[in-house]
């Protein structure tokens, strides 16, 4: 007499899987692409999770900016990087403006700048942003690969200064209400980098 053998039991897949650190980050990045403000309570909620569970996983709102923007900026940087043309100091500056550029004809940047023009200086500008601190760090990288070997021993300070520039002639000019100058922000940019390797 033949027997059967039951069917191998299974573990069904779970219908959902909890949330996680970077599905927060990731949403809101979604959420400010889209020009949606990014907003805690609607993040918790779409996210399953309670505010106090987000707040522990990215800080308060201004610090999850920050740091999603910054992965922003570090994404953006690296492309222009990557499709500038020239040499040395040149082809940083190239990188540059391809960068500001960006920037500034970017709808969800714009809308944010509009909306939030407090909290999106603050953090293009303050040298206590994770934004600032961040693309300062970027940049600093781009124009030791640019231009090598010039010998600058305060190569960290000029970034943050190349950051200010394009940040007070470009994003703050927007958030006035002003044109923004991204020829001038190259000019400034250049006369100051230029004077400074040629001391070195």
């Amino acid at each position: 007499m033949s027997t059967s053998q039951p069917p191998p039991t299974t573990v069904a897949e779970p219908l959902f899987r909890r949330a996680t650190r970077g599905d927060a980050l990731a949403l809101a990045r979604t959420q400010f692409l889209a020009g949606e403000r990014v907003d805690m309570q609607i993040l918790a909620a779409r996210l399953n999770v309670g505010r106090t569970t987000l707040y522990r996983w990215v800080g308060d709102r201004e610090q999850l900016l920050g740091e999603m923007l910054s992965d922003l900026a570090n994404e953006l940087l690296a492309m222009t990087a990557t499709q500038a043309s020239g040499t040395g100091l040149d082809l940083f500056l190239a990188s540059i403006r391809s960068y500001l550029e960006l920037c500034i004809g970017s709808p969800a940047f714009q809308t944010f700048l509009d909306r939030e023009p407090e909290i999106a200086l603050r953090l293009v500008m303050s040298r206590r942003s994770p934004l600032f601190r961040h693309t300062a760090e970027v940049v600093a990288e781009l124009l030791v690969q640019a231009v090598p070997n010039t010998g600058l021993d305060d190569l960290d300070h000029l970034a943050e200064l190349v950051v200010q520039v394009g940040s007070a002639l470009v994003s703050a000019a927007y958030a006035v209400g002003d044109e923004p100058d991204v020829d001038r922000a190259m000019e400034v940019t250049r006369t100051l980098l230029e004077a400074r390797i040629k001391t070195h």
